[in-house]
């Protein structure tokens, strides 16, 4: 008996040993195949960071529950809340003044249950191509090569009411990467295929705006970086009565008025023509406004107090001021006038403009 129990034991031992010896599975996260449109469509989406400062279309509560579930790498596979599906399609897609609740509400919720958290895959990309037949979406599209009732072996799955619209998604390029062979009409969409087919939608707005060459003037930026909702006309006179909106994002300067750089103050308005998916439109900017945004990492010193503001523009409302102390900058602003830096605060993300006392930290 003793010679058993000694006998287990070395048994136990052995495949202790054994265990110790093989080689561990990795645990680290392999990329998921969204990652490279994600980080594009960050890069996109930048303009709403700030959203609480700014007069868009999305509110601090829509942004804070799309960033942390629909950006949350851990959530990519997760079927997408439809209320974060209507977010980013309020950042991404461009619609008629005074009629987006309407639409949304048309093309988004009435076309789900009443109450329904998710929405699936062809309701989702059914209602998002009657929204981009506003804008950008004319017609069935240019790949006529393409036949989704082909190359989807599950097309006949797909609502009658639908086809023909996956089909123009399909022709158009505006479906997510991961659909190959199969649409998969009945699953609810993910996160991931949400980023993706947003990154897309935003993609070809900015290749529409980029077949556009700007003019070439001293001091004129080419691209400007609109942080609220823009109105924008077919001519420089707001008596004929605007065309649309332009969503806050980077657009691309096709022209502008002559006396452009004749000012009393930098809140004088001038006209300036920006590419858009209607084709050239004007919108009308205070001259402060005329700059562009980009992200930044970096860290700054403050030595004195230092206003915060709502805007990175001079003359916006100044809402709580810093103590001297070192800040995280993520964002920077630069116009004709002035250089504003976006940094973090217990607040949000606020403004500061031309700090003085100012030194730059690793």
């Amino acid at each position: 008996m003793k010679r058993a129990g000694l006998f287990l034991h070395k048994v136990t031992i052995l495949l202790a040993l054994m265990l110790v010896m093989l080689p561990l599975p990795s645990f680290a996260a392999e990329s998921h195949w969204v990652e490279p449109e994600q980080k594009s469509y960050k890069q996109q989406i930048v303009p709403y960071k700030d959203g609480s400062s700014m007069e868009g279309p999305i509110t601090r509560e829509e942004w804070n529950s799309f960033y942390f579930y629909v950006l949350n790498p851990t959530r990519y596979d997760e079927p997408i809340d439809i209320g974060n599906w209507a977010t980013m399609i309020k950042m991404g897609v461009q619609l008629p003044k005074g009629k987006e609740d309407d639409l949304i509400a048309g093309y988004i919720y009435d076309l789900v249950p009443k109450y329904a958290q998710h929405v699936n895959r062809e309701t989702a990309v059914g209602g998002l191509i009657k929204l981009l037949s506003f804008s950008l979406v004319q017609g069935s599209g240019d790949n006529k090569h393409l036949d989704a009732s082909k190359d989807f072996l599950d097309f006949k799955d797909i609502r009658e009411m639908h086809q023909g619209l996956v089909q123009t998604a399909y022709r158009h390029g505006l479906l997510d990467s991961a659909t190959t062979t199969h649409f998969r009409p009945k699953e609810n969409l993910t996160n991931a295929e949400a980023i993706s087919i947003m990154y897309k939608v935003m993609s070809r707005y900015e290749e529409e705006a980029s077949k556009i060459t700007p003019p070439s003037q001293p001091g004129l930026p080419s691209v400007i970086t609109l942080f609220e909702n823009t109105p924008m006309y077919s001519s420089k006179d707001t008596s004929t009565g605007l065309n649309g909106m332009i969503s806050p994002q980077n657009v691309r300067i096709v022209a502008v008025q002559e006396d452009w750089l004749t000012y009393g103050h930098v809140t004088d308005t001038k006209w300036f023509q920006v590419a858009t998916w209607l084709g050239p439109q004007w919108i009308q900017l205070e001259l402060q406004q005329v700059g562009n945004f980009e992200q930044v990492d970096t860290n700054l010193l403050l030595k004195q107090s230092t206003s915060l503001q709502d805007s990175p523009h001079p003359d916006s409302t100044l809402s709580f001021a810093l103590s001297p102390q070192k800040v995280h900058v993520i964002g920077l602003f630069r116009s004709k006038f002035a250089e504003s830096f976006l940094i973090e605060t217990w607040v949000g993300p606020r403004w500061i403009r031309n700090p003085h006392g100012v030194t730059q930290e690793k």
